[in-house]
């Protein structure tokens, strides 16, 4: 069963007699409480470990390649994109080829547009807005090509005694390697 279940993820064909086989087994674990838990499980996780893979894009820009972890609704609007990476999209145009309800499609885009941990935005708009009821109809969307995931750096206090611990440990290293 879980070939099969692993063939429709990825989208490759199945036969028909696989098929029926598959909707037999799932019946049996899924809806049947008598069904190993353990197939259960791994079915249920091989399902969301699918979904997590799917969710994760990679974006490639003039400053790099980011990884980057989308949910589903940001996926649709972001595909808008797919073909035309430097077009610049109106609000009006991404309700159309994304169908989202308004609300959904304003939050959408001003996660994308607006993200507070990041310094450049994945999405920039046009006009500029405060909050996602600015956004109107004829609102002017593009890909940042700018975009970069930036980490900043912390600071760490080390207590003494680990501080002793890491120099002892650098140089026990250190006879190790002359040695």
């Amino acid at each position: 069963m879980r070939p099969i279940i692993l063939n429709l993820l990825k989208q490759e064909p199945v036969t028909q007699l696989e098929w029926q086989d598959l909707f037999y087994s799932v019946h049996q674990v899924c809806l049947d409480e008598k069904g190993p838990p353990k197939l259960r499980d791994a079915l249920r996780e091989d399902i969301m470990e699918f979904i997590k893979q799917a969710q994760k894009i990679t974006f490639v820009n003039q400053v790099g390649r980011f990884d980057v972890d989308v949910t589903t609704f940001q996926m649709a609007v972001l595909f808008a994109w797919n073909e035309r990476p430097m077009d610049k999209i109106s609000y009006e145009n991404l309700q159309l080829a994304t169908e989202l309800p308004d609300p959904e499609l304003r939050r959408t885009l001003w996660s994308l547009c607006a993200f507070p941990k990041i310094k450049r935005q994945l999405l920039i708009a046009d006009p500029p807005a405060a909050s996602p009821k600015d956004y109107s109809l004829g609102t002017k969307f593009w890909v940042n090509q700018e975009f970069a995931i930036v980490i900043n750096f912390f600071t760490c206090t080390l207590h003494k005694t680990a501080v002793g611990a890491l120099l002892e440990a650098s140089e026990l290293r250190d006879d190790v390697y002359s040695a």
